[in-house]
């Protein structure tokens, strides 16, 4: 039933029935509130930076002289998968607006702490494994 619908969709919008413009889009009274969902949900995980906290986790590695820098990146990610995993399962019965409010309240959290670990490394010892832990 669902797929008919997809393709009723598919071939109508081939056929130029049904094209919306962006400026439509936030015209549309029914289609406002997704927009503005799926807009903000993609601005948050953008200024979240946790593109940045990939790309420069080796380099974190190593400079908390972990022995393979490489190694634990790619644990890194092993791990950001499996809590990925976890995540979709739990949506459904935490609430994605729950689970993302406390998923941007840890992550604030984190990026604080990381910062305060960078700022005191040269004052304390070790907070190199502190940046690592975080």
């Amino acid at each position: 039933m669902y797929l008919g619908y997809i393709q009723d969709e598919v071939s109508s919008a081939a056929e130029g029935e049904g094209a919306m413009t962006v400026l439509g889009l936030f015209r549309d009274q029914t289609l406002r509130k997704q927009l503005i969902v799926g807009v903000t949900v993609q601005l948050m995980m953008q200024f979240s930076g946790i593109d940045a906290v990939f790309y420069y986790s080796t380099r974190v590695f190593y400079q908390a002289d972990v022995q393979d820098p490489e190694l634990a990146t790619t644990c890194l990610g092993i791990i950001n998968v499996i809590v990925t995993i976890f995540a979709v399962k739990w949506m459904d019965t935490a609430g994605r607006k729950t689970l993302l409010t406390y998923s941007w309240i840890g992550m604030c959290t984190s990026y604080v702490l990381l910062t305060l670990s960078f700022v005191l490394k040269p004052y304390v010892g070790f907070m190199d494994q502190v940046s690592c832990f975080l």
